[in-house]
C-alpha cells in the first residue's frame, strides 16, 4: 500500500538525501514577471504658490504598485537540513530574492515563501490586455513630462520602469494600437527594455494579481532591434533567420515598430540629456512557473 511517509530516509546517505532535496527545489527564477497595475493618476503642484493648471507633473507609477513577486518553498520548513538546501537555492537565484523570517534558524512554522520586490530598474513588468489603457495612459503621461510642452520637471529615476513586457498578438491587433505610435511616444527615452511576448497564452494576457507565476525566456534567435542617439533604429537578424512563420512574423513587427524615428524634436534638451536613450526590443516566451 502506497504511503507518504518514509521512516527510512535519515538513514539514506547525505549525498543522496541531498539529491533528494535538490529534486524538489523550484525552476531557476531569471526574469520573473510583474503585472501592470496602477491607481488614478494624481497631480502634484510645481509651486504651491501658483494656480496655473498646466503647473504641475503626474505623479508617475509607484514601484509598490506592482506588488510583490513569490514563491513557495516547501523545504523550508521540513527539517534542518532541507532548510539549508533551500536557502542556498534562494542565495543562487538573486540576492533580492529573500526569506522575509530569519535566514539561518529553522523552525516548524518557518515562512516557506521566498519574495521578491518589485524594482522598476531590474524587473520586467507585463501588460495584460485590460490594463492596456492604463499603459498608453502611462506612456502619455511620461511624453508629456518629458516634452517641450511638459512642466520642465522631471520624475525621480527610481520611479521610472525601464522593462517592460508586451503580447505579440497585441501589437499585432489594430483595436489596440498601431506599433509605431510607440515610437512616436518616445518610448526610446525612458524605457531600456521592451520584450515582445511571441504566442502570449490567453491565461497569461489575462491575468489579475493573483496567479501562477510567469517568467520570460529570452529568444536569441529571433530579430531584435535598438536604438540610440544618434544613430536611431537597427536591426539585427537572429540565428533562426529563414526559420518559419514565427520568424517572419516577428521580423514584420519590428519593421513595422522602426518605420518612426525617435521624435527628438518634440523634447527638451536638458531631458535628452537626463534620458539618454538605450532602447532595446528583444522577442521573449512565457514560461510557467
Amino acid at each position: 500500500m502506497a504511503t507518504s511517509e518514509f521512516p527510512s530516509f535519515p538513514r539514506l546517505p547525505p549525498e543522496i538525501r541531498l539529491m533528494i532535496w535538490n529534486a524538489a527545489l523550484p525552476g531557476p527564477i531569471h526574469n520573473p514577471l510583474f503585472f501592470w497595475r496602477t491607481v488614478e493618476v494624481i497631480k502634484h503642484r510645481l509651486d504651491d504658490k501658483y494656480d496655473d493648471y498646466d503647473n504641475w507633473v503626474p505623479d508617475l507609477i509607484d514601484p509598490i504598485e506592482m506588488g510583490i513577486f513569490s514563491v513557495e518553498i516547501p523545504l523550508l520548513g521540513v527539517n534542518k537540513e532541507a532548510h539549508k538546501v533551500a536557502q542556498e537555492w534562494v542565495q543562487r537565484q538573486s540576492p533580492s530574492l529573500k526569506v522575509d523570517v530569519d535566514n539561518d534558524t529553522y523552525t516548524e512554522d518557518h515562512n516557506r515563501l521566498a519574495m521578491r520586490h518589485f524594482n522598476p530598474r531590474r524587473d520586467i513588468v507585463f501588460c495584460p490586455d485590460d490594463k492596456w489603457t492604463d499603459f498608453l495612459g502611462e506612456m502619455w503621461n511620461m511624453y508629456y513630462v518629458l516634452s517641450i510642452e511638459g512642466p520642465g520637471r522631471y520624475p525621480e529615476h527610481d520611479n521610472i520602469i525601464r522593462r517592460v513586457a508586451l503580447p505579440q498578438q497585441m501589437l499585432m491587433d489594430p483595436r489596440f494600437v498601431s506599433p509605431p505610435r510607440l515610437s512616436s511616444r518616445g518610448v526610446q527615452l525612458w524605457c531600456r527594455n521592451l520584450y515582445i511576448v511571441v504566442d502570449a497564452p490567453a491565461a497569461l494576457r489575462g491575468v489579475v494579481t493573483n496567479g501562477p507565476n510567469w517568467g520570460l525566456e529570452i529568444l536569441d534567435d529571433f530579430p531584435r532591434a535598438s536604438c540610440t542617439r544618434p544613430g536611431g533604429w537597427r536591426i539585427t537578424e537572429g540565428s533562426a533567420a529563414h526559420g518559419g512563420a514565427a520568424y517572419e512574423s516577428a521580423r514584420e513587427l519590428l519593421g513595422e515598430i522602426v518605420k518612426y524615428n525617435f521624435p527628438e524634436e518634440d523634447f527638451r534638451e536638458s531631458a535628452l540629456r537626463e534620458f539618454p536613450i538605450d532602447f532595446e526590443i528583444q522577442f521573449a516566451r512565457a514560461v510557467e512557473g
